[in-house]
């Protein structure tokens, strides 16, 4: 079981880092207080790997939320390599997931150029 909560507390650190230096959560922020910290994914890691390391050694169960986050994100992200493929999973033969119908490209504007990540709507 220590092995998982290393992982998660690996993965944990990853999904911090993503969420200080790309998601949207944390723009405000980011536009506010313009530094370099706040988007060098380098420098974020480390602090995050510490929080993750604290997470771990006082309420190792606070990893896995962000662990599952982060391994939801990288499927998403090796879907998108594998190119335009279906990828079908069925639960018992009743339940269905149809990851095609999930986009997780960044949105378009109205003259059908894709707008970066970071850009305010």
């Amino acid at each position: 079981m220590t092995s998982l909560h290393i992982a998660a507390m690996i993965l944990c650190a990853f999904r911090l880092t993503e969420i200080v230096t790309q998601d949207k959560i944390s723009l405000k922020i980011r536009q506010r207080w313009p530094i370099y910290f706040l988007t060098c994914s380098r420098c974020v890691s480390v602090w995050s790997g510490l929080v993750a390391m604290l997470f771990y050694l006082y309420a190792p169960m606070v990893n896995w939320p962000f662990a599952i986050s982060a391994i939801w994100i990288l499927f998403f992200q090796l879907l998108e390599k594998v190119g335009n493929h279906r990828h079908i999973i069925e639960f018992q033969g009743r339940t269905r997931l149809d990851f095609r119908e999930f986009d997780m490209s960044a949105p378009k504007e109205e003259n059908g150029n894709q707008r970066p990540p970071n850009a305010i709507q």
